[in-house]
């Protein structure tokens, strides 16, 4: 067991900023004080979650606690969040330098590759509809009653193959735009510079 998992059944206690923070970055900290509170042989979470599992008011306890501690609790929720915006932020500006690195290649297999796949994906995705629809067609119009069984299965699989064609072409999507735009912006600042628009 790991803090997370402990924080999970606090929140599940009814108290969720107490539960957030054990998950985040100050969790053993938090940890020391419901050790305490607990009276717990440990500082371990399997030791707090022993000695809360044997106090038949764990619950009214954990809320006390969160509203003795609410100020601290929200500053430690607000850290977490901004540590998880800033590596988003990282992943996000590194796949952005890839793609611009990729659209800026002379050789075509780099530069043209995600494109490929977004024509790719949309002919798949189309030929898949339609094959769904005849699926359909025969179930319903022959009374073909494994027709009508296997659309769910065809369904899920070609969720699941989509959901990854989905996530490229949704990065690719977004960095392209992001690209575009600052493109748009350096030709109008450099309009603007020689008395243009």
């Amino acid at each position: 067991m790991d803090w997370k998992e402990l924080g999970k059944k606090v929140v599940s206690a009814g108290a969720p900023l107490l539960g957030g923070a054990l998950g985040g970055p100050g969790g053993a900290a938090v940890g020391a004080l419901l050790a305490s509170l607990f009276k717990a042989k440990g500082d371990e979470p399997k030791d707090i979650l022993k000695a809360m599992s044997l106090d038949p008011e764990h619950a009214l306890k954990l809320q006390e606690m969160e509203f003795k501690h609410q100020e601290m609790l929200e500053r430690m929720a607000l850290e977490r969040a901004r540590i998880d915006v800033q590596s988003e932020v990282a992943v996000i500006t590194s796949v952005n330098a890839s793609m611009q690195t990729e659209a800026k290649s002379e050789k075509w297999p780099q530069y043209s590759w995600r494109p490929f796949w977004g024509f790719s994906s949309g002919i798949a995705f189309l030929f898949c509809v339609l094959y769904v629809c005849a699926m359909a067609y025969r179930a319903v119009a022959l009374k073909d009653t494994a027709a009508m069984n296997m659309i769910p299965q065809i369904l899920t699989s070609f969720s699941t193959l989509f959901a990854i064609a989905g996530a490229v072409l949704g990065i690719t999507t977004w960095g392209r735009n992001k690209l575009k735009v600052e493109r748009a912006k350096g030709e109008n600042e450099g309009q603007a510079d020689r008395g243009g628009v």
